[in-house]
């Protein structure tokens, strides 16, 4: 991540795991995972952008590439020889994954997380990862919002996330109660 991006979580009971997320640009910059002053709510998806270099809350963004034969064009992946998502054909580059319409549903396919500080400690910063299969489908890094702790970890191989207040003389600093 750069030192202009905050990623946001938000509850989402239509996607996997019922939250998501999105990307912001803070003209500021950010510190500690959030925007220093005006936060800018503009992203790619909101502004219908699939691919190419955009900018975007008065910096310059790559909203993505397209998968081979496809071209970028005005933001959209488009070429005539390509099968896009919806279409009813599981097309080139078209998975189960980022297409079940086309695809079908995933089968044999079971999450799995990881926490690198090892399930919920409030005194080691961590990065948590859910699979679903091979595939990341969220991750979540333990931050500071004041003196409170959002802490990620797994419960039953699944992302999930609480919140502490760091107690005693501990203070919350860098993702951790120190």
């Amino acid at each position: 991540m750069d030192n202009i991006t905050v990623r946001e979580y938000f509850c989402d009971n239509l996607s996997a795991g019922g939250y998501n997320s999105e990307f912001y640009k803070c003209p500021n910059g950010c510190k500690e995972g959030a925007c220093i002053g005006q936060i800018c709510k503009d992203t790619c998806s909101s502004l219908g952008k699939q691919c190419g270099t955009w900018t975007i809350c008065n910096v310059s963004t790559n909203c993505g590439t397209c998968i081979a034969p496809q071209i970028c064009s005005n933001g959209q992946c488009v070429g005539s020889n390509t099968t896009l998502c919806g279409d009813g054909i599981c097309g080139s580059g078209e998975t189960c994954t980022n297409c079940p319409k086309d695809c079908g549903a995933c089968v044999n396919q079971t999450y799995t997380c990881t926490d690198s500080d090892g399930g919920i400690n409030y005194n080691v910063k961590g990065i948590t990862t859910e699979y679903l299969g091979s595939n990341i489908t969220a991750t979540g890094t333990d931050f500071c919002s004041n003196s409170t702790l959002t802490e990620y970890y797994c419960s039953s191989s699944r992302l999930a996330k609480t919140t502490y207040t760091c107690s005693g003389n501990a203070t919350c600093i860098g993702g951790a109660c120190i």
